[in-house]
């Protein structure tokens, strides 16, 4: 293989596990939300508690790369799905797969995300019974 064509290989390659890196490139029906990689804007930290995200709402500015913090601080495995309602219906139905974390009692796990346009989401628990109990909070790109 020449060295040119050795070398566009090795890009493409990084470029793609540049883009894989937290979370898929999937926009879970959110047109504000891609996956990310680069440097990150802002730092959100999130608690996971019973069935309850602390804050219940945050705002973020399109345009921006955001770290989610998320620590489970409750004594229930929780998990955190990205997307508009229609996903979140989705993920809860089984019909799609979550875009976020997990995390056991006691551990705190890191999301990126870039948000690209204004927008309405919602991030949700979707551990059995835990969406339906109100398990969920606003996440606005304003």
């Amino acid at each position: 293989m020449k060295a040119s064509v050795r070398a566009g290989v090795l890009i493409v390659a990084a470029a793609l596990a540049a883009a894989g890196c937290g979370g898929d490139a999937k926009t879970n029906g959110s047109s504000p939300t891609t996956a990310a990689a680069g440097p990150v804007d802002q730092t959100v930290e999130i608690r996971m508690v019973d069935l309850a995200f602390k804050p219940d709402a945050i705002t973020v500015k399109a345009g921006t790369t955001v770290r989610f913090v998320f620590k489970n601080d409750g004594s229930l495995d929780h998990n955190a799905a990205f997307g508009d309602e229609a996903a979140q219906s989705a993920v809860e139905s089984g019909k799609q797969q979550r875009d976020g974390v997990a995390a056991s009692p006691n551990q705190t796990k890191a999301y990126v995300r870039r948000f690209d346009a204004p927008g309405a989401l919602v991030i949700g628990c979707h551990v059995a019974g835990h969406y339906k109990a109100g398990m969920k909070m606003r996440l606005t790109v304003a």
